[in-house]
């Protein structure tokens, strides 16, 4: 239909068609006029929908008022829907009893819909049977093993035959079965334990690929299509046994707190964590190093010095020596939090000692956490300042936009530690050129707040506004304890500006805090 109408409007000025469709034409210029359900009317003055429900179960004009019943029994069943109505009509008119007729009716179309579709539309059929709820294209051509294309193919051909729907389709693509259609499907699709195993194959392989090694920046079109498919993950990871569930979670920390999910990756990291005590010391020693590098700051990792020590052993002795460079880079950012930055600075140049051969992104790394050791030490500030700003540009090129705030965000906080209010402003006059993406997490929060934290202390007029904006940023990608900090400046500066609102915000900060520290 869609080639043509573009054919027709193609080759004249002003012409129009009106076509009757289950899915709207995804051509430029069409437009969907959504049609109500035809209405059922009386006895003695019968609507549309009795009309064809009466001439579908061959119940002739002179005998519809005395069959009236009959007719309103359809209708009721058929939601006023002229296909419907005349299916169920039929079915009744073959002896078929109305309170079962719709059950039956839809078995029958789903039946027949699937045996006319492609192997490669049956497919789609499957999975999406097999789910929790939709799916994106990228997704199930990933399950099926199939390019992107064919799957869209595949879903337009299930789509056409009634089994599908794309009323929740997003920017990227997504699909779901009917819900009539799931009715008949999901109890014969949830038998086949095969389809579901190769959905969680799936998930594992996706998640290992968002960071194909533990040295290496995400691969940004996976890690979208997994965080697209947060739903499935989360309904596959509730079904897996203790191991897998531990590897899964593992993989996924540090793209939850790259995405904006950190608090629910610290709530699954802890979860699995009793998992982690029992297993080998080889998976372990990965699920610390990943835990730490999921800590939304660098503060937080603090607690897993010990932990990160033994880490490092077990990976020299037993794992990729990739994995001992990020076991050492961890480490040395939670030993140099504690204070001791000669020790870190020795762990830094024993995880460069460690890189791969020609891997940029784990360069600029080990150079930002340098950066980061010449502020926390007050050696020259300014220049490490002026390191932190240009390894945000050379990010750009290997990195993620999280790598790229994270070196602004420790940039701005080594030219406040220095008292040099110009060079913040530089860094946040160099952040507003660029457009953070999902994947900025907690660094675009945290550099909202050091924006705010300025704007106070000199007195600005959008000081307020700045800290509200850190504050909603903060509380969806942050950590708990510098959200309620920024609360608490919030609430000051409310009431210090007349605002009485501003005693529940340091209320409200007091108790998250007392609850935490």
């Amino acid at each position: 239909v869609e080639a043509f109408v573009a054919q027709v409007t193609g080759r004249t000025a002003d012409g129009r068609i009106l076509t009757t469709s289950r899915v709207g034409l995804d051509i430029a210029g069409a437009a969907s006029v959504l049609i109500g359900p035809l209405p059922v009317g009386t006895r003695t003055e019968p609507g549309p929908a009795a009309l064809i429900a009466a001439d579908s179960a061959m119940i002739p004009p002179s005998r519809m008022s005395e069959q009236w019943d009959v007719v309103e029994a359809v209708c009721g069943q058929a939601d006023g829907i002229p296909l419907a109505l005349e299916l169920i009509g039929a079915a009744v008119a073959n002896g078929a009893p109305t309170e079962t007729v719709v059950a039956d009716v839809i078995t029958a179309a789903v039946s027949t819909a699937t045996v006319a579709l492609s192997d490669e539309a049956r497919r789609a059929v499957d999975i999406l049977a097999v789910l929790p709820g939709a799916a994106g294209i990228p997704f199930l051509a990933e399950v099926a093993g199939e390019s992107s294309v064919a799957m869209g193919r595949a879903i337009g051909q299930a789509t056409r035959v009634g089994l599908l729907t794309r009323a929740a389709l997003g920017a990227r693509g997504r699909i779901a079965l009917l819900e009539p259609a799931r009715d008949v499907l999901e109890p014969w699709a949830s038998s086949r334990r095969p389809v579901f195993d190769e959905v969680r194959s799936t998930v594992f392989d996706l998640a290992r690929r968002t960071r194909p090694s533990p040295s290496s920046a995400f691969d940004i079109e996976t890690s979208l299509i997994v965080d697209d498919e947060h739903h499935i993950v989360m309904w596959v990871l509730e079904q897996l046994p203790d191991a897998d569930r531990l590897e899964l979670v593992t993989l996924l920390g540090g793209l939850w707190a790259a995405c904006g999910r950190s608090a629910e990756g610290q709530r699954w990291f802890a979860r699995v964590e009793p998992i982690a005590e029992t297993a080998t010391p080889l998976a372990a020693a990965r699920y610390w190093i990943a835990r730490s590098h999921a800590s939304p700051s660098f503060a937080t990792r603090v607690p897993f010095v010990e932990r990160l020590r033994t880490a490092l052993d077990v990976t020299l002795a037993e794992g990729d020596v990739r994995e001992a460079t990020r076991a050492a880079g961890e480490l040395a950012v939670g030993v140099m939090w504690s204070g001791h930055i000669d020790e870190g600075r020795a762990l830094l140049q024993r995880a460069y000692d460690l890189r791969d051969e020609g891997n940029r992104w784990g360069e600029l790394t080990i150079v930002k956490i340098n950066a980061v050791a010449d502020v926390l030490a007050g050696a020259d500030p300014a220049a490490a300042v002026d390191r932190l700003q240009k390894t945000a540009h050379e990010f750009l090129d290997v990195g993620h936009m999280g790598d790229v705030m994270a070196c602004l965000y420790l940039a701005a906080v080594g030219a406040r530690m220095a008292g040099d209010a110009e060079r913040m402003r530089a860094v946040f006059d160099t952040a507003d050129t660029l457009e953070p993406d999902r994947f900025a997490g907690y660094s675009h929060a945290a550099l909202s707040y050091e924006r705010a934290n300025l704007a106070v202390a000199q007195r600005d007029a959008d000081a307020g506004p700045r800290l509200w904006e850190a504050l909603s940023r903060l509380t969806t990608h942050g950590e708990h304890r510098t959200a309620e900090v920024c609360r608490r400046d919030l609430g000051r500066w409310r009431l210090e500006h007349g605002d009485e609102g501003g005693a529940a915000d340091l209320a409200r900060a007091a108790r998250g805090l007392l609850g935490r520290d």
